[in-house]
């Protein structure tokens, strides 16, 4: 039989199909017959050449990241070696199984070596990603440890190398999410609309030491959730759903004392909506 060669369509020459024969009908048919049955052939000869397979083995490298159906990032932080973390509600990273938390090598491609045994349970995909030191603070919605349905948790420290879960480090969050998370040299600090750790009552912001122990006498008490934190020298900045914090009216910003939790006494005292005077 034989061999049929595949061929681009703007390389056919015009004489390629001679055995078409060139009959004569009434009206100039013979030339529609002949240029249909030409185009039919170079379709069908098309149809044979090779196609680019449909999946790539793992891993890729960006910008072929492929993440599981639906799957989004929420969260990541960069090593200072240049690896990412990544956190969301994907199930797999190209093709391999990553339930929610991924690590990247620095030229896109997926750390086989690190396999973090955390499963998502509920529909909120992990908020916060930190790395400091030899550790990889995760927080956010409600997961699995090590696939053991008894250990459920919102927040954890893993080990930098591998992935394994700190099974020591569990502060233990009740009553809300933890939405943000920020780590200084000495400390954790978390904030959500939890409404307490351990025995303790924490409304929505707390401060741990890094062996995850809360500190007891900070507690600047938000009266509404808290959204986002940020660490600057002796300061921790504060966002949120709030109207007072630290012992002062600021509604939604606050900027605390990193030592006491008090609102610094000046820093948006004053938060009014800008309002039109009419060119007066």
């Amino acid at each position: 039989m034989p061999t049929l060669i595949p061929i681009k369509l703007g390389l056919v020459p015009a004489n390629m199909f001679g055995f078409v024969t060139n009959f004569p009908q009434p009206g100039g048919w013979s030339g529609v017959f002949r240029y249909t049955w030409r185009f039919a052939m170079v379709l069908a000869m098309l149809s044979l050449e090779p196609r680019p397979a449909s999946s790539q083995s793992a891993p890729a490298t960006l910008p072929n990241l492929r993440l599981s159906s639906a799957g989004i990032v929420t969260a990541m932080a960069v090593q200072s070696d240049g690896k990412i973390v990544i956190a969301g509600s994907f199930r797999s990273v190209n093709d391999v199984a990553r339930p929610g938390l991924a690590r990247l090598n620095s030229d896109g491609s997926l750390d086989l070596t690190w396999k973090p045994l955390i499963t998502i349970l509920s529909q909120q995909p992990l908020s916060s990603v930190v790395v400091a030191g030899t550790n990889i603070y995760i927080c956010g919605g409600v997961f699995l440890v090590n696939n053991n349905q008894t250990d459920q948790r919102a927040i954890t420290r893993l080990s930098i190398l591998d992935g394994t879960t700190d099974q020591t480090w569990n502060p233990g969050f009740n009553g809300g999410v933890i939405s943000t998370m920020a780590v200084s040299a000495g400390n954790v600090y978390v904030g959500g609309t939890f409404t307490s750790v351990g025995i303790l009552p924490r409304n929505g912001l707390a401060r741990l030491d890094l062996e995850g122990t809360v500190d007891l006498d900070w507690n600047p008490a938000p009266n509404g959730s808290v959204q986002k934190l940020a660490l600057t020298g002796t300061s921790v900045f504060v966002a949120g759903n709030f109207s007072t914090i630290g012992g002062q009216a600021r509604p939604g910003l606050a900027k605390l004392s990193a030592a006491s939790g008090q609102a610094d006494p000046v820093w948006n005292r004053i938060h009014r909506e800008a309002r039109s005077t009419g060119g007066q």
